[in-house]
């Protein structure tokens, strides 16, 4: 019996030496991920205060960007400082959207010039060989009257007519096309 005791308290002894070496690997592991979390924790800070000094930098940058972009000179010009705020001009002069803005005004006026000019000499050149065709086909018409017989009149009556006909719509054909060319070229010469 005593043989059995003492192995039982071997046993127990080794039980609560393992149980305690349990014990000690669990509190280890856990003092290990609370340091863990701790570093992380700590790089994150970190991380923050960086973009923090960062973004601080950016905006101080900015700022002094925005200094030295203020005009040197006030809206008087006389003192050669920089004008206060409330003096400066609110106009968006000088600006790339307004310079852009103004080329494609200049383009278009340029534009709708160009066309009304063109419609302008298209309509006059039609109206004059339509009344020097008018003017040529009466005289013709009068002298062949007055000379030869009234068939051979209605032969040529009907030969000017078509003539008229034909040169008329080749004077419209050639403007529109002339319209077009100086609408196609005015653009890209901008």
């Amino acid at each position: 019996m005593t043989y059995r005791r003492t192995g039982t308290k071997r046993k127990r002894e080794s039980g609560e030496e393992e149980e305690e070496e349990e014990e000690e690997e669990e509190e280890e592991e856990e003092e290990e991920e609370e340091e863990e979390e701790e570093e992380q924790e700590e790089q994150e800070e970190q991380e923050k205060q960086e973009e923090e000094e960062e973004e601080e930098e950016e905006e101080e940058e900015e700022e002094e960007r925005g200094k030295n972009e203020r005009p040197k000179v006030s809206v008087l010009g006389l003192s050669g400082q920089a004008p206060a705020p409330a003096q400066q001009l609110s106009t968006n002069v000088g600006t790339p959207g307004f310079l852009v803005a103004t080329k494609l005004v200049v383009v278009v006026v340029v534009v709708v010039v160009v066309v009304v000019v063109a419609v302008v000499v298209v309509v006059v050149v039609v109206v004059v060989v339509v009344v020097v065709v008018v003017v040529v086909v009466v005289v013709v018409v009068a002298v062949l009257l007055l000379l030869v017989p009234v068939v051979v009149v209605e032969v040529v009556v009907v030969v000017v007519v078509v003539v008229v006909v034909v040169v008329v719509v080749v004077v419209v054909v050639v403007a529109v096309v002339v319209v077009l060319v100086v609408v196609g070229i005015s653009p890209s010469k901008s």
